[in-house]
């Protein structure tokens, strides 16, 4: 994953539909962002 990827992703993410969407697309999108972190760190 690199950070071209990373951002259109977050920008995808920015404005969800429902609360419904909006909190599977916040946990799918701190899933994420943790194995972005972690794989930045290496």
């Amino acid at each position: 994953m690199n950070l071209f990827f990373y951002m259109i992703a977050r920008n995808k993410w920015a404005k969800p539909e429902t609360d419904r969407e909006s909190f599977e697309i916040l946990a799918e999108r701190d899933i994420i962002e943790r194995k972005y972190i972690e794989s930045w760190k290496r």
